[in-house]
């Protein structure tokens, strides 16, 4: 069994733990995001289309919000948090203090996909987790100062900016 296996499957016993199904979709080009945690119907929901190693990426941000949802750092302001995400779901604009219930969510989240990584011992490049979790932060963000998510080819950019940065320490 290969790490990526032994990572996916340590990541499937953890959400079990958790009392949340992971549901892997294929991915359709109308679907504006790759995953989310839909914590109504206790489910992760990934749209697959890229590699093994981003999937357990996007598998760890994923439980991660359910970790931080159970969380006492979130127990601050879940209402805001839950309306701002009710409001996003619906398609209805997001006012700036919405926003930032959805960026705090984020940077929290960001923080306990490391926590996560180490606890599971997981073996994915912890540069490439590091990146990721700084671009998620960076991208929720920028969400939260302009009201829209960054260009695609922005964030492919900064991927590699700091997948190399991370790299090198």
């Amino acid at each position: 069994m290969s790490w990526v296996d032994d990572d996916i499957r340590k990541l499937a016993t953890y959400a079990s733990s958790l009392d949340v199904a992971i549901d892997i979709r294929p991915f359709t080009t109308k679907r504006e995001f790759e995953a989310a945690y839909f914590p109504v119907d206790k489910k992760i929901v990934i749209y697959s289309r890229t590699s093994r190693t981003y999937f357990i990426l996007v598998l760890i941000h994923e439980i991660s919000h359910v970790r931080e949802e159970r969380s006492y750092k979130n127990k601050k302001d879940p209402v805001a948090l839950a309306k701002a995400l009710r409001k996003q779901d619906n398609n209805q604009s997001l006012t700036k203090a919405d926003r930032k219930a959805i960026y705090k969510s984020e940077c929290i989240a960001a923080d306990f996909a490391l926590l996560i990584a180490q606890e599971l011992d997981l073996k994915v490049p912890k540069y490439k987790l590091k990146a990721e979790c700084r671009l998620d932060k960076m991208v929720a963000m920028y969400y939260y100062r302009y009201n829209r998510y960054p260009d695609p080819n922005l964030i492919e950019k900064k991927r590699k900016q700091l997948r190399e940065r991370y790299y090198a320490k």
